[in-house]
């Protein structure tokens, strides 16, 4: 089971959504709940949204009242040290992303540095956000089946704009090339996402049976605000023949048509995205994409 919440970022920074998060979970590290509440699972703070794992066993109205207790002052003391330990340890993908937003969106986000905040400033977004009408409860082992919902998913109303830029792009020891669009209706999203995910599949074709490399650069995608972001190998792409296309969109028209694949995906695009299309009318949508809808997306 997860519980997820609308998490806005403060003066573009992640740092007191990503502090309430822990200072919210850290009471259940005392032993007498440890066990009860969230042995062995975990809670995840993004730009935009964070989501707590719990185990089935456990009764989400005891979650969430546990999520909603007041944080305390020794949970605010303690979890500051934590974090600043997490941060001094970063994955690449944390690293990359925050990079390019700051490159090419926003100079002054701030993903991953380290922020003296109050208790106070603490306290107080624990109180605007961790509220049940904030939160939507998700049984995540069964195509995330909404258990309970009082958060409601806003309209999309804008149009789709153009891409915005496309460029080699490096990034410590890597070469790659980046494509930024502007996402703001359904079909130039998914299209976009059909896009990564068959470059996803060609990259480890290439690399793991061709070149004798095990996945060496894996290709990104991103969103930030209403930026789509894709993060690809640096190569000539014209080598991805009709006969990987036609394969690949057989392949995931039938995986999406069992269910399967971009579970979350569709969970977060309806209620935190906007983006709220079914499966249905995305593997329409896939039918309808060709190969010179592809080789365009990548000249442009």
């Amino acid at each position: 089971m997860r519980i997820y919440l609308k998490t806005p970022l403060i003066n573009k920074s992640k740092i007191i959504p990503h502090l309430v998060e822990h200072c919210a979970w850290h009471p259940t590290h005392n032993l007498d709940k440890y066990f009860e509440l969230s042995y062995w699972l975990d809670a995840v703070t993004c730009v935009d949204y964070t989501y707590f794992e719990f185990d089935n066993r456990v009764d989400y109205k005891e979650a969430i009242k546990s999520l909603t207790s007041p944080i305390t002052e020794k949970s605010f003391l303690y979890e500051k040290g934590i974090i600043q330990q997490e941060l001094e340890d970063l994955g690449y993908a944390q690293r990359i992303y925050e990079y390019v937003v700051k490159k090419y969106l926003d100079s002054d986000f701030s993903m991953n540095q380290y922020e003296e905040v109050s208790r106070e400033d603490i306290k107080n977004y624990h109180e605007r956000y961790y509220t049940p009408d904030n939160m939507i409860v998700v049984e995540d082992t069964n195509n995330y089946k909404v258990i309970q919902a009082w958060f409601k998913a806003e309209k999309n109303k804008k149009n789709l704009t153009n891409k915005i830029l496309k460029e080699p792009f490096r990034f410590e020891d890597d070469k790659y090339l980046i494509y930024i669009w502007k996402f703001t209706d359904w079909t130039g999203y998914w299209e976009m996402y059909f896009f990564f995910r068959i470059i996803c599949f060609f990259s480890a074709y290439l690399q793991r049976w061709q070149k004798w490399e095990y996945y060496y650069i894996e290709p990104c995608f991103y969103e930030y605000e209403d930026n789509c972001i894709v993060i690809i190998w640096d190569y000539d792409y014209s080598t991805l023949d009709e006969k990987f296309f036609e394969w690949w969109k057989k392949y995931i028209i039938d995986m999406l048509g069992k269910g399967e694949y971009f579970k979350e995906k569709f969970f977060l695009n309806e209620y935190f995205n906007w983006i709220p299309k079914t499966r249905e009318e995305v593997i329409q949508l896939y039918k309808n994409y060709s190969r010179e809808t592809f080789t365009k997306t990548l000249k442009k």
